[in-house]
């Protein structure tokens, strides 16, 4: 009863945690990845003037 409570409260803020960590890590990612396409543009728009 008591500790099984204690125990699967304590798994579901892990849960909750992985789940959070896992959604910073792809919005991370999707910002760099979008960071380096706008770059890769910039750079391809300049050799494009040259």
């Amino acid at each position: 009863g008591f500790v099984s409570e204690i125990l699967g409260r304590e798994r579901g803020i892990y849960v909750g945690l992985g789940n959070s960590i896992l959604l910073l890590g792809t919005v991370l990612v999707l910002v760099l990845v979008s960071r380096r396409k706008s770059l890769l543009r910039k750079v391809e728009s300049k050799s494009q003037a040259l």
